[in-house]
């Protein structure tokens, strides 16, 4: 029954361009129901649809994560298949860091805690914070010339094509301020231990804008646990530590710190989490892709006169890449 009710809304979804709220559940399910089974055979089905292509690349121009040789691709892509992560060893430039924590400074942000969340944008104020999770509007957010870079960086759409075996998806950005608001895990702010299942299969690329250490929210991925899992972590909620550790070993444990500007890639369709901020506050920008725009998007982004003409031009030679959340402003 869910297989047919999936293969309708995946038809539905190539008519209309948009995946139901129900759809999307009934994605979650089926995840959980055959542990991950059926999003590898329908992955490997994507890259027989979509094979493949060269992807803009000039090697004497490094992108963001340095030159992407078939070595280093090769690299990367066997740390994500069997961990489902990956740390780089290059960082975002100082410069990028700096421009988008200004934004992330001064723009009002959307507020999350385990109240709700708060009824006005607001900006954030380290001295007073209104809650744990300070989020930039996405629309937003795109209409900065460094996220369009970085949304065009043929080095991370070539990491994301080597591990889907198929063209990348880009399916958007993310920034938000973690906050020392409360000591206590927030479920709301994904403070504890779940997983994500957003698309059939997907990547997430995210960079540190500012130092991280144990005191700053460090995040926390369980290794290898983006493949198959236990039956009693097969429920779809959130996972207190000590349910994650009695099926998992602490050295299966990676706690992500590091200086600003580190950046790391994750299959987090496997345990993970943010861990709550003792002191000071941690600023995590995310990229994601997946093999098909099929799931949970959020709104389309708008392509408008804020948006370089590099960035329509990359739109316009890959739709495919970028057409599943991206809509060209017809007014």
């Amino acid at each position: 029954m869910l297989l047919t009710r999936y293969i309708r809304d995946y038809l539905s979804y190539r008519k209309t361009g948009s995946t139901t709220a129900q759809a999307c559940v009934n994605l979650r399910r089926l995840f959980r129901l055959t542990n991950g089974r059926f999003n590898d055979l329908v992955a490997r089905l994507d890259g027989l649809l979509h094979r493949p292509r060269v992807l803009p690349y000039d090697a004497s121009a490094p992108g963001i994560v340095g030159v992407v040789s078939d070595d280093s691709l090769s690299r990367i892509t066997a740390n994500l298949r069997a961990d489902g992560l990956h740390r780089f060893n290059t960082r975002l430039p100082k410069e990028i860091c700096q421009r988008l924590r200004r934004l992330a400074e001064t723009t009002p942000c959307h507020v999350e805690s385990s109240h709700g969340v708060h009824p006005e944008p607001a900006v954030y104020d380290p001295n007073t914070p209104l809650g744990t999770r300070y989020k930039v509007d996405q629309q937003t957010l795109h209409e900065e010339a460094d996220i369009q870079r970085l949304a065009t960086d043929a080095s991370l759409l070539n990491v994301a094509q080597a591990y889907f075996g198929c063209q990348p998806v880009f399916i958007g950005c993310q920034l938000w301020w973690s906050t020392a608001y409360s000591q206590q895990a927030c479920s709301k702010s994904a403070q504890l231990y779940h997983f994500d299942m957003p698309q059939i299969k997907f990547l997430k690329i995210f960079a540190y804008l500012t130092d991280v250490d144990e005191n700053t929210g460090p995040h926390r991925f369980v290794r290898g646990s983006h493949r198959r899992n236990p039956a009693a972590l097969l429920e779809d909620r959130r996972y207190r530590d000590e349910e994650i550790l009695a099926h998992y070993p602490p050295d299966r444990i990676a706690t992500m710190t590091g200086p600003t500007g580190t950046i790391f890639a994750e299959d987090t369709r496997g345990f993970h989490k943010g861990t709550p901020v003792r002191q000071g506050h941690r600023l995590v920008l995310q990229l994601q892709y997946a093999t098909s725009g099929f799931g949970g998007l959020g709104e389309p982004i708008i392509v408008n006169d804020r948006f370089s003409a590099q960035f329509i031009q990359m739109m316009d030679r890959y739709p495919h890449i970028y057409a599943a959340r991206f809509l060209r402003n017809t007014k």
